[in-house]
């Protein structure tokens, strides 16, 4: 969504003529540096680091692929979402819903997880997103755009996370992540790095 190669993305300040409502993974990366928000090494790659080092059995697969094999979390005790898992089809939903109600954990390790609704053509290979409150372009499929949004989906982010996405702190970096004491003592701090905060603060 992000990757401007070809000089569009499905967002406008990286898309000089405007943005696009399908890009394409058949397309290089216009951005690969390990210090831009959205790419691997900034985001999952810490993830996964936490992960193999405490020693958890997992397995590893692209998102999207939950589009075309929904049933496959129902083969594991649990999803985990690396940072900014953003975009999400009728289909893709509908597994984390389905792995939900079969009593499966999901864990969702960043934020803005579940915001936009898309759509997949070509054989899962073209990301589709009209963001039509943004655009005021209608899908002439399907709605696609936040599934928060009253006049598209009308379905909060909330609904499947219990929380939502409110926006960046731009500029200056993120919303801090405060652990207190007693939340410290809990394992999914651990190899984390992060300062827990004392009693009181």
């Amino acid at each position: 969504a992000y990757n401007h190669y070809g000089g569009k993305s499905l967002y406008g300040f990286n898309s000089p003529t405007g943005q696009a409502t399908k890009v394409s993974f058949n397309r290089p990366y216009a951005q690969v540096y390990v210090d831009q928000p959205n790419w691997y090494m900034r985001t999952d790659r810490a993830t996964v680091y936490w992960l193999e080092q405490n020693g958890y059995d997992v397995t590893y697969t692209a998102v999207s692929d939950l589009d075309q094999d929904p049933g496959t979390l129902l083969d594991h005790r649990g999803f985990i979402s690396g940072a900014h898992d953003e975009y999400y089809s009728d289909t893709m939903r509908l597994a984390l819903e389905q792995a939900r109600a079969a009593r499966r954990h999901l864990f969702f390790s960043g934020a803005n997880a579940v915001f936009q609704k898309v759509r997949f053509e070509n054989g899962g290979r073209t990301l589709v997103d009209y963001k039509t409150p943004e655009t005021h372009i209608i899908d002439p499929v399907s709605p696609t755009g936040p599934w928060l949004d009253p006049a598209g989906p009308n379905r909060p982010e909330n609904a499947l996370l219990g929380a939502m996405y409110i926006g960046d702190k731009y500029p200056g970096g993120f919303y801090p992540l405060r652990v207190s004491a007693e939340e410290g003592k809990n394992r999914i701090w651990r190899h984390t790095g992060l300062d827990v905060q004392p009693p009181g603060a």
